[in-house]
């Protein structure tokens, strides 16, 4: 198989489940959660998808490890700036990371944070399946799945089990579908909040800080992509064997 999986860039090996583009010969691994990107943006046109932040960051950390970077990340200040710089692409608005992107390749880099660029332009920034917008999370206050995964626990309690039938499924849904327009009316009188740690109360007023400073010009791009890294710091996994990497271990945007 010539092409590493599109989402993940992991090499597609032939004893795992993958599914191949009969135009550009490109493979995906079946669990490579592309599917439901395609599924929302047919069944609804208008949504406006957007990627989860931090399971972003982990794709991006896992192919660190994967190309052998955890050490110098670790103690190489440079790499560790660098590649944290990268981390904070997504913070950037989406018609600022792609030049964001030129500027860090431009100095010399060593030839494993070339491939890890490789893979980010690969990935993320050519990818068929989306788009730079979708996964710039710039003057967002939620950047993660955590709200969804919040309300998923949520109705699982008020649904009394994890693994409904269908015909109990479904009355669930409804249900609670009549509570949204109240909840979104309490919202705009401003009755309704979000609760939020303290810790990241303060990071929420940093990084809005930091975003007014680049709108308004004060400060460079570069100042913005070291400073947001280094508020955002997640941790480097183990890297996978190659012959040992099955498809469940791969990480996916939500």
């Amino acid at each position: 198989m010539a092409f590493p999986c599109v989402v993940c860039d992991q090499h597609v090996r032939p004893r795992q489940h993958a599914l191949q583009c009969e135009q550009c010969s490109k493979w995906q691994h079946r669990l490579c959660n592309t599917g439901a990107w395609s599924a929302v943006k047919s069944v609804f046109p208008t949504a406006d998808i957007k990627g989860c932040a931090f399971h972003w960051g982990q794709a991006v950390m896992r192919k660190v490890a994967n190309l052998g970077l955890k050490t110098a990340y670790s103690s190489d200040k440079a790499v560790n700036v660098f590649i944290k710089k990268v981390l904070a692409l997504p913070y950037l608005p989406a018609g600022h990371i792609l030049p964001a992107y030129r500027q860090l390749t431009v100095p010399p880099t060593s030839p494993l944070l070339h491939q890890l660029m490789v893979y980010i332009n690969r990935a993320w920034l050519q990818c068929s399946v989306w788009s730079v917008a979708q996964w710039s999370v710039y003057q967002l206050s939620i950047r993660t799945n955590n709200d969804v995964e919040g309300w998923h626990r949520r109705f699982n309690g008020k649904a009394n089990g994890n693994k409904l039938h269908f015909y109990k499924m479904v009355p669930a849904l409804i249900k609670e579908a009549k509570t949204v327009s109240r909840q979104v009316r309490l919202v705009d009188e401003q009755s309704l909040a979000r609760w939020q740690r303290t810790t990241y109360q303060r990071s929420q007023g940093r990084l809005s800080s930091l975003w007014e400073q680049l709108q308004d010009g004060t400060i460079t791009t570069s100042f913005f992509l070291r400073a947001v890294g280094h508020m955002y710091d997640i941790p480097v996994p183990d890297p996978e064997p190659e012959e040992d990497t099955t498809a469940t271990d791969l990480i996916n945007i939500e």
